[in-house]
């Protein structure tokens, strides 16, 4: 169930990872191809970013 505090603090975590992403192309010039992390059930998932899908395995 989605509280209040938690949908502003689903904003403010995507405001600040914008902000994060943004910069990298400022920064470095390029983007990363994938983001990776660790979901409430312990399981690591990946997301390709600028991946065509047919390259996706």
């Amino acid at each position: 169930m989605e509280t209040t505090a938690s949908r502003e603090l689903l904003l403010d975590l995507f405001e600040e990872y914008s902000e994060w992403y943004i910069s990298l192309a400022e920064d470095y010039g390029s983007l990363p191809l994938s983001i990776s992390g660790i979901g409430n059930n312990g399981r690591q998932f990946i997301y390709f970013l600028d991946t065509p899908l047919y390259f996706i395995r």
